[in-house]
Order: C-alpha cells, then sequence, then structure tokens
C-alpha cells in the first residue's frame, strides 16, 4: 500500500510541475502584444481545445426521509484533460467529479465516448487519473505537459 502512495504522490507532484509549466506557458501566450487578448485567446482555444474531455459517471446517493431511507440514481459531470504518461494516455480530473461514482465514460473532443476506470486519486489535492478504454487515435495529449 505505501509503495502505492508513493507511486501516486510521485505522479501528483510530476502533474504539479506540468501544471505550473501550463501555467507559465499560458501566462505568456496571454501577455499583451499587438494582437488583442481576444485573438490569444482564441488561439489558445483553438491549440489545446481537443485534449479536453467530458466524464460522465452515476453516483448512488441515499437520504433518510421520514419515511425511511429513500436511494436515487444522480448524473454526475465534469471535465477533465488527456496526458501522456511512460507513453500511455490517461485523463486527469478532479476526484470529486469521480469519488464514488460507477459507470464512468469519458467523452472526446469528436463526440465519441468509451468507458474509464479511475486508477488513482488524491482527495486532499482533488485530482483523479483515469484510464480510458478507447483507441489511441482517439487521445489528443495537451501538448505543453512534459512527462517524467
Amino acid at each position: 500500500m505505501s509503495t502505492e502512495v508513493s507511486a501516486l504522490k510521485s505522479q501528483v507532484s510530476s502533474l504539479e510541475e506540468a501544471n505550473s509549466n501550463l501555467q507559465s506557458l499560458l501566462a505568456s501566450d496571454a501577455a499583451p502584444d499587438s494582437n488583442s487578448s481576444m485573438s490569444s485567446a482564441g488561439s489558445l482555444y483553438a491549440r489545446y481545445s481537443a485534449s479536453v474531455v467530458t466524464i460522465q459517471g452515476y453516483e448512488i446517493t441515499t437520504q433518510n426521509t421520514f419515511f425511511g431511507q429513500l436511494s436515487s440514481i444522480e448524473s454526475v459531470q465534469g471535465s477533465g484533460f488527456v496526458v501522456d504518461y511512460q507513453n500511455s494516455s490517461y485523463v486527469v480530473t478532479n476526484n470529486h467529479v469521480v469519488a464514488g461514482t460507477s459507470n464512468v465514460t469519458v467523452t472526446f473532443s469528436d463526440g465519441d465516448s468509451y468507458p474509464a476506470w479511475v486508477i488513482g486519486t488524491d482527495q486532499y489535492r482533488d485530482l483523479a487519473v483515469l484510464s480510458v478504454s478507447a483507441p489511441a487515435s482517439g487521445f489528443h495529449r495537451l501538448s505543453v505537459l512534459v512527462s517524467t
């Protein structure tokens, strides 16, 4: 168990470093110049939007009522982005999107959806990593991130 925790901590550190690199790159892209900020935003969107995915799942909730416990199934939805790690593609999202969910699916920018599995989470940093059963051609990695 401690080996798995160490591996997850290492992955989170790598993602935090990549996030810092991404924020620096985005800040330099958004820096004022002779072009308008709308042009920079449009360029940024065009360059990275294919890396963004939608994540759906279902969560069973139970509430105590006057009539006893009532269970319901609620749809959960969030977003994430595709990264490459050790020559494999994964989706990074927030832990609160997938915590306690089942039947998780990921929808790529082309509209195709595939089943996904949570392979690691960090509830304190609100991060989760998903493995997606999709063809390699469906993954459009966020190219500014660097794998370690």
